[in-house]
C-alpha cells in the first residue's frame, strides 16, 4: 500500500504538479482512508526515490583532492561531454583513496582515470 502512495506522489511531482498541492492532497487522502500512520514512511520513500533519480541523472566527479579538480578541469570536462554530462552541473566528491586522477560519471556511464585503478591493474598484471 505504501508503495502505491509513493508511486502516485512521484508521478504527480514528475508531471510538474505543485509540491504543496501534492503533499496537501496526500495528507487528505491518507486521513480519508485512515492511513495516516504511514504518512512519514511515504514521505521518506518519496525523498529516497527522488534522491536516487537525481543521482542517476546527474553528473558526478570524484577526485582525490580539491587541487586535482582544478588541475584536471579541462580533462574532466571533456570526459563528461563524451557521456553527455556537464562539468558545471556536476556533484563533486573528494576521495583520498583514489591517490590522484578522477572518476567522472553521468547517467550510469563512468570514466575512471584514477591512479588507484592504474596501480591496481599494474599490480594484477604483475602477480598473474
Amino acid at each position: 500500500m505504501k508503495k502505491h502512495y509513493i508511486k502516485a506522489v512521484l508521478s504527480l511531482l514528475l508531471q510538474g504538479k505543485g509540491i504543496d498541492a501534492v503533499l496537501e492532497n496526500l495528507t487528505k487522502v491518507l486521513k480519508r482512508k485512515g492511513h495516516t500512520s504511514i504518512h512519514v514512511e511515504v514521505l521518506r520513500g518519496v525523498l529516497i526515490t527522488l534522491s536516487k533519480i537525481k543521482q542517476a541523472n546527474g553528473s558526478k566527479v570524484t577526485v582525490a583532492k580539491q587541487s586535482d579538480l582544478e588541475k584536471l578541469e579541462k580533462e574532466i570536462s571533456q570526459a563528461l561531454n563524451s557521456v553527455e554530462g556537464s562539468f558545471k552541473d556536476a556533484q563533486v566528491d573528494i576521495d583520498p583513496t583514489l591517490i590522484g586522477g578522477y572518476v567522472a560519471s553521468h547517467n550510469g556511464q563512468s570514466i575512471d582515470a584514477t591512479h588507484k585503478t592504474k596501480l591496481l591493474k599494474l599490480y594484477r598484471s604483475i602477480i598473474s
